[in-house]
């Protein structure tokens, strides 16, 4: 016996309701620049190897704006970082507080996701095309939502 539906019962086509188009919030860093002070590592109470390093974004070398660069469990290729290489360093900013010798203090840093040698030219552009997909959908057509 075939079953067929009733007027109530057939199916409506569901109506779709636009796709948003308009990036929602988002926090990313990128910056290019040349590497001031090489890695140094710590541990943390949990056993995660921390790594920070600064970089200088500025393409005139006599101004020293500092961004400082935090990175958790470092591969070989941050660790081995020496002062004047230079990088692309892809992650989000963070402000974190802690206390020092008595008083709460603050520091403002990149806690990078990515961090690039500027030599893997094809690496870094693959990975700032996927930043730019993440900022802003409507440049890649991608919608949100």
């Amino acid at each position: 016996m075939k079953f067929t539906p009733t007027s109530s019962q057939q199916t409506q086509p569901k109506q779709t309701q636009p796709k948003q188009t308009q990036p929602g919030p988002c926090n990313v860093a990128v910056v290019r620049g040349v590497v001031t002070r090489g890695p140094q590592t710590r541990t943390l109470p949990s056993g995660a190897l921390v790594a920070e390093f600064d970089i200088n974004g500025h393409a005139d070398a006599k101004t020293a704006d500092s961004v400082p660069v935090s990175v958790a469990d470092p591969n070989a290729t941050v660790l081995a970082l020496e002062a004047g290489a230079n990088v692309t360093v892809i992650g989000r900013v963070s402000r974190r507080f802690y206390r020092s010798g008595g008083a709460t203090v603050s520091r403002t840093e990149i806690l990078a996701h990515r961090v690039l040698p500027q030599r893997l030219r094809r690496r870094t552009e693959k990975a700032l095309a996927s930043v730019i997909a993440e900022i802003d959908p409507i440049a890649t057509g991608d919608p949100v939502g």
